[in-house]
Protein backbone atom coordinates (compact mmCIF):
# COMPACT_ATOMS: atom_id res chain seq x y z
CA UNK A 1 0.00 0.00 0.00
CA UNK A 2 1.29 3.46 -0.90
CA UNK A 3 2.34 5.88 1.80
CA UNK A 4 1.04 9.44 1.94
CA UNK A 5 4.52 10.66 1.00
CA UNK A 6 4.49 8.54 -2.17
CA UNK A 7 1.02 9.75 -3.12
CA UNK A 8 2.17 13.33 -2.60
CA UNK A 9 5.10 12.83 -4.99
CA UNK A 10 2.72 11.33 -7.58
CA UNK A 11 0.42 14.33 -7.29
CA UNK A 12 3.33 16.70 -7.77
CA UNK A 13 4.48 14.86 -10.89
CA UNK A 14 0.96 14.88 -12.29
CA UNK A 15 0.54 18.58 -11.60
CA UNK A 16 3.81 19.30 -13.37
CA UNK A 17 3.40 17.06 -16.43
CA UNK A 18 -0.35 16.77 -16.99
CA UNK A 19 -0.65 19.39 -19.73
CA UNK A 20 -0.94 19.78 -23.48
CA UNK A 21 1.82 17.97 -25.36
CA UNK A 22 2.51 15.55 -22.52
CA UNK A 23 1.15 12.20 -21.35
CA UNK A 24 1.90 10.70 -17.96
CA UNK A 25 1.10 7.20 -16.65
CA UNK A 26 1.60 5.46 -13.32
CA UNK A 27 2.71 1.91 -12.51
CA UNK A 28 3.71 1.09 -16.08
CA UNK A 29 4.50 -2.59 -16.65
CA UNK A 30 7.59 -2.59 -18.92
CA UNK A 31 8.20 -6.34 -19.01
CA UNK A 32 6.45 -6.78 -22.35
CA UNK A 33 8.53 -3.95 -23.74
CA UNK A 34 11.62 -6.02 -22.97
CA UNK A 35 10.16 -9.10 -24.70
CA UNK A 36 9.04 -7.11 -27.75
CA UNK A 37 12.45 -5.48 -28.07
CA UNK A 38 14.26 -8.84 -28.05
CA UNK A 39 11.81 -10.37 -30.55
CA UNK A 40 12.12 -7.41 -32.95
CA UNK A 41 15.91 -7.66 -32.77
CA UNK A 42 15.83 -11.39 -33.57
CA UNK A 43 13.52 -10.81 -36.53
CA UNK A 44 15.66 -8.02 -37.99
CA UNK A 45 18.01 -8.62 -40.92
CA UNK A 46 21.05 -7.89 -38.79
CA UNK A 47 20.21 -8.95 -35.23
CA UNK A 48 22.43 -7.56 -32.51
CA UNK A 49 21.57 -10.38 -30.12
CA UNK A 50 20.90 -7.85 -27.38
CA UNK A 51 20.36 -8.98 -23.81
CA UNK A 52 18.13 -6.94 -21.54
CA UNK A 53 17.39 -7.06 -17.83
CA UNK A 54 13.82 -7.28 -16.63
CA UNK A 55 12.77 -3.61 -16.20
CA UNK A 56 9.86 -4.50 -13.92
CA UNK A 57 7.16 -1.90 -13.29
CA UNK A 58 8.07 1.77 -13.53
CA UNK A 59 6.57 4.08 -10.92
CA UNK A 60 5.88 6.86 -13.42
CA UNK A 61 6.56 7.28 -17.15
CA UNK A 62 6.04 10.49 -19.13
CA UNK A 63 6.29 11.25 -22.84
CA UNK A 64 6.27 14.67 -24.49
CA UNK A 65 5.12 15.63 -27.97
CA UNK A 66 8.66 15.15 -29.31
CA UNK A 67 8.60 11.48 -28.31
CA UNK A 68 11.08 11.89 -25.44
CA UNK A 69 10.33 9.31 -22.76
CA UNK A 70 11.18 10.04 -19.12
CA UNK A 71 11.08 7.46 -16.32
CA UNK A 72 10.68 8.37 -12.65
CA UNK A 73 11.38 6.24 -9.58
CA UNK A 74 9.78 7.45 -6.32
CA UNK A 75 11.69 7.00 -3.07
CA UNK A 76 10.66 8.35 0.33
CA UNK A 77 13.00 6.61 2.81
CA UNK A 78 16.58 5.39 2.86
CA UNK A 79 15.45 1.78 3.22
CA UNK A 80 13.17 2.31 0.22
CA UNK A 81 16.14 3.66 -1.75
CA UNK A 82 18.21 0.58 -0.86
CA UNK A 83 15.41 -1.95 -1.46
CA UNK A 84 15.70 -4.76 -3.99
CA UNK A 85 12.92 -3.29 -6.11
CA UNK A 86 13.87 -2.99 -9.78
CA UNK A 87 14.78 0.43 -11.10
CA UNK A 88 13.06 1.02 -14.44
CA UNK A 89 15.51 3.58 -15.80
CA UNK A 90 15.05 2.74 -19.46
CA UNK A 91 13.91 6.13 -20.81
CA UNK A 92 15.66 8.85 -22.75
CA UNK A 93 15.73 10.65 -19.41
CA UNK A 94 15.60 9.13 -15.95
CA UNK A 95 15.00 10.68 -12.53
CA UNK A 96 14.64 9.85 -8.88
CA UNK A 97 11.87 11.77 -7.10
CA UNK A 98 12.48 12.02 -3.36
CA UNK A 99 12.36 14.35 -0.35
CA UNK A 100 15.33 16.72 -0.14
CA UNK A 101 16.42 15.28 3.24
CA UNK A 102 16.71 11.84 1.65
CA UNK A 103 18.66 13.23 -1.28
CA UNK A 104 21.25 14.71 1.08
CA UNK A 105 21.73 11.26 2.63
CA UNK A 106 22.05 9.25 -0.61
CA UNK A 107 23.32 11.72 -3.19
CA UNK A 108 26.76 10.08 -3.35
CA UNK A 109 25.10 6.78 -4.33
CA UNK A 110 23.14 8.15 -7.28
CA UNK A 111 24.66 7.32 -10.69
CA UNK A 112 25.89 10.34 -12.68
CA UNK A 113 23.42 9.78 -15.52
CA UNK A 114 20.34 9.80 -13.20
CA UNK A 115 18.70 13.10 -12.24
CA UNK A 116 16.85 14.01 -9.05
CA UNK A 117 13.68 15.98 -8.38
CA UNK A 118 12.70 17.14 -4.89
CA UNK A 119 9.44 18.73 -3.65
CA UNK A 120 8.88 22.46 -3.38
CA UNK A 121 6.50 24.04 -0.88
CA UNK A 122 3.94 25.00 -3.54
CA UNK A 123 3.15 21.42 -4.65
CA UNK A 124 5.72 21.66 -7.45
CA UNK A 125 9.10 19.98 -7.92
CA UNK A 126 12.57 21.32 -8.58
CA UNK A 127 15.68 19.79 -10.11
CA UNK A 128 18.61 19.35 -7.76
CA UNK A 129 20.49 17.12 -10.17
CA UNK A 130 20.17 17.02 -13.93
CA UNK A 131 20.13 13.72 -15.80
CA UNK A 132 22.07 12.80 -18.91
CA UNK A 133 19.98 12.00 -21.97
CA UNK A 134 20.50 8.61 -23.56
CA UNK A 135 19.33 6.62 -26.55
CA UNK A 136 16.65 4.10 -25.66
CA UNK A 137 17.49 0.42 -26.14
CA UNK A 138 13.96 -0.75 -25.38
CA UNK A 139 11.42 -0.59 -28.20
CA UNK A 140 9.73 2.79 -27.89
CA UNK A 141 6.47 1.66 -29.47
CA UNK A 142 6.12 -1.10 -26.87
CA UNK A 143 6.80 1.39 -24.06
CA UNK A 144 4.11 3.73 -25.38
CA UNK A 145 1.62 0.84 -25.58
CA UNK A 146 2.45 -0.03 -21.97
CA UNK A 147 1.80 3.59 -20.97
CA UNK A 148 -1.60 3.66 -22.65
CA UNK A 149 -2.53 0.39 -20.96
CA UNK A 150 -1.40 1.70 -17.57
CA UNK A 151 -3.50 4.84 -18.04
CA UNK A 152 -6.58 2.78 -17.19
CA UNK A 153 -5.39 1.80 -13.74
CA UNK A 154 -7.05 3.22 -10.63
CA UNK A 155 -4.21 5.54 -9.66
CA UNK A 156 -4.15 7.40 -12.95
CA UNK A 157 -7.92 7.66 -13.25
CA UNK A 158 -8.40 9.00 -9.74
CA UNK A 159 -5.74 11.64 -10.32
CA UNK A 160 -7.11 12.67 -13.70
CA UNK A 161 -10.57 13.06 -12.19
CA UNK A 162 -9.09 15.58 -9.77
CA UNK A 163 -7.10 17.57 -12.33
CA UNK A 164 -9.45 17.23 -15.33
CA UNK A 165 -12.91 16.22 -14.08
CA UNK A 166 -14.52 17.51 -17.28
CA UNK A 167 -13.13 14.45 -19.09
CA UNK A 168 -15.22 12.18 -16.89
CA UNK A 169 -18.44 14.16 -16.79
CA UNK A 170 -21.28 12.06 -18.12
CA UNK A 171 -23.38 13.57 -20.87
CA UNK A 172 -26.73 14.67 -19.54
CA UNK A 173 -29.63 12.94 -21.25
CA UNK A 174 -32.74 15.00 -21.98
CA UNK A 175 -35.46 14.35 -19.44
CA UNK A 176 -38.57 12.78 -20.87
CA UNK A 177 -41.96 13.56 -19.35
CA UNK A 178 -43.39 10.82 -17.20
CA UNK A 179 -45.36 8.52 -19.49
CA UNK A 180 -48.71 7.65 -17.88
CA UNK A 181 -49.41 3.98 -17.15
CA UNK A 182 -52.27 2.33 -19.01
CA UNK A 183 -54.38 -0.52 -17.60
CA UNK A 184 -56.70 -2.03 -20.20
CA UNK A 185 -59.04 -3.47 -17.55
CA UNK A 186 -59.34 -0.28 -15.53
CA UNK A 187 -58.89 2.84 -17.67
CA UNK A 188 -61.64 4.08 -19.94
CA UNK A 189 -60.79 7.80 -20.43
CA UNK A 190 -57.70 9.86 -21.12
CA UNK A 191 -56.81 13.44 -20.20
CA UNK A 192 -55.09 15.09 -23.16
CA UNK A 193 -52.41 17.75 -23.25
CA UNK A 194 -54.97 20.46 -23.99
CA UNK A 195 -56.92 19.49 -20.85
CA UNK A 196 -59.88 17.80 -22.53
CA UNK A 197 -61.03 14.31 -21.50
CA UNK A 198 -61.70 11.80 -24.25
CA UNK A 199 -63.03 8.22 -24.12
CA UNK A 200 -60.56 5.50 -25.07
CA UNK A 201 -63.22 3.25 -26.64
CA UNK A 202 -66.08 3.65 -29.10
CA UNK A 203 -69.62 2.83 -27.88
CA UNK A 204 -69.31 -0.60 -29.51
CA UNK A 205 -66.25 -1.28 -27.34
CA UNK A 206 -63.73 -0.96 -30.15
CA UNK A 207 -60.56 0.96 -29.07
CA UNK A 208 -60.06 4.41 -30.49
CA UNK A 209 -56.74 5.25 -32.10
CA UNK A 210 -54.49 5.71 -29.04
CA UNK A 211 -50.97 4.38 -29.21
CA UNK A 212 -47.33 4.81 -28.15
CA UNK A 213 -45.32 6.96 -30.52
CA UNK A 214 -41.66 6.57 -31.51
CA UNK A 215 -40.58 8.26 -28.27
CA UNK A 216 -42.56 5.85 -26.08
CA UNK A 217 -45.25 8.44 -25.22
CA UNK A 218 -48.99 7.79 -25.37
CA UNK A 219 -50.93 9.78 -27.98
CA UNK A 220 -54.48 9.83 -29.33
CA UNK A 221 -55.71 10.64 -32.83
CA UNK A 222 -59.21 12.06 -33.39
CA UNK A 223 -61.26 14.45 -35.48
CA UNK A 224 -62.19 17.97 -34.37
CA UNK A 225 -64.42 20.51 -36.04
CA UNK A 226 -63.68 24.20 -36.28
CA UNK A 227 -66.09 26.94 -37.35
CA UNK A 228 -64.46 29.00 -40.09
CA UNK A 229 -66.49 31.81 -41.66
CA UNK A 230 -69.73 30.08 -40.80
CA UNK A 231 -68.57 26.75 -42.14
CA UNK A 232 -67.60 23.75 -40.07
CA UNK A 233 -64.20 22.39 -41.00
CA UNK A 234 -63.04 18.92 -39.98
CA UNK A 235 -59.49 18.82 -38.54
CA UNK A 236 -57.38 15.75 -37.92
CA UNK A 237 -55.62 16.06 -34.55
CA UNK A 238 -53.06 14.15 -32.51
CA UNK A 239 -52.65 14.99 -28.82
CA UNK A 240 -50.36 13.78 -26.07
CA UNK A 241 -52.10 11.78 -23.33
CA UNK A 242 -51.09 13.13 -19.92
CA UNK A 243 -53.23 10.86 -17.71
CA UNK A 244 -55.39 7.73 -17.96
CA UNK A 245 -58.65 7.89 -16.02
CA UNK A 246 -61.01 5.27 -14.65
CA UNK A 247 -64.58 4.97 -15.84
CA UNK A 248 -66.11 6.73 -12.83
CA UNK A 249 -64.12 9.85 -13.63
Amino acid sequence: MKTLETEDLEQRLLQRYFKMGSHIAFEVDLRRAMTRTIVKDQMSRQPKNIELDDPGIADVVQVDNYGVITCFELKVTKSDFHSDAKLSFIGNKNYYVMPEELYEKVKDEIPPNIGVLVPLGNKDLRFVKKCKSQKMVYDKEAVLIAMVTASHNHTTLSNLMEFAPYRFKKAERPQKPNTPMFDKKKHRFARLEDGTIEPLYHPNGKPRNFYKDEFGEWRMDFDRYADTDGMKMQMYMSELITEFLEENK
